[in-house]
C-alpha cells in the first residue's frame, strides 16, 4: 500500500527530463527521424486514408478501436494495478448507463 501513497512536495517536472532524455534515446526514434521514415510515415498516412475514404465509418471505428483498445489491453495484462484500476472504473460506467436508462446487451 505504501507505492500508493502521494508524496505532497515532490518535484514532478524531474519525471519529464528523464522522459525526454530516454525519448532522445530511443532507437526507434533515431530510425524514424530520417527521410526513409518520413516516407514511410507519409505512405502510411496516406494509406489510413485510403482506408477511411473506402471504408466508411466502419474503417474509423475499427482503426480507433486499434488504436485505443491495444494499449490499454497491454496495460491491463502487463500492469496489475492499471488493470485493477481499468476494472473498476468500468464497472462504475456501466452501472452509471444502466442509471441512465440505457440496456447494454453484451
Amino acid at each position: 500500500m505504501n507505492e500508493l501513497k502521494i508524496e505532497v512536495g515532490k518535484n514532478i517536472g524531474s519525471k519529464s527530463s528523464s522522459f525526454s532524455s530516454a525519448l532522445k534515446d530511443n532507437i526507434f526514434v533515431k530510425k524514424m527521424n530520417s527521410p526513409i521514415g518520413y516516407l514511410l510515415l507519409t505512405i502510411l498516412c496516406i494509406a489510413l486514408g485510403i482506408v477511411v475514404i473506402t471504408g466508411g465509418l466502419t474503417a474509423v471505428v475499427l482503426i480507433l478501436v486499434t488504436l485505443i483498445g491495444l494499449p490499454i489491453a497491454y496495460g491491463i495484462m502487463f500492469f496489475p494495478k492499471f488493470g485493477i484500476i481499468t476494472l473498476l472504473v468500468s464497472a462504475y460506467f456501466i452501472m452509471w448507463f444502466t442509471h441512465m436508462g440505457l440496456d447494454l446487451v453484451l
